[in-house]
């Protein structure tokens, strides 16, 4: 599945087990910066997203894909590039 489509369900399932991912969805920050002696105060809006390589790894080159048979096929994430990734459960964490 690709990785905004699992972005937007706010979760992946793999093997039965349901990974919340709630926590990855974009958001944003607004930044103030003050004044100083030679520039005038400034306020800024941050854009965060946050990409499948958070709680992801893909193949070690391009020539060699992941075995999903191996893997499980559950944990396969097409990432923005259209290059499959799986999900890590220790990145999850």
């Amino acid at each position: 599945m690709k990785w905004f489509k699992i972005l937007q369900q706010g979760h992946i399932e793999v093997s039965g087990v349901t990974y919340n991912l709630a926590h990855l969805l974009a958001s944003s920050f607004t930044l103030a910066i003050p004044a100083s002696s030679r520039y005038p105060a400034a306020v800024a809006t941050l854009q965060v997203e946050y990409t499948s390589h958070c709680v992801s790894f893909g193949p070690e080159n391009e020539h060699t894909p992941l075995d999903f048979k191996v893997l499980d096929g559950d944990r396969r994430i097409l990432d923005h590039r259209e290059i499959a990734r799986a999900f890590c459960f220790d990145r999850h964490r």
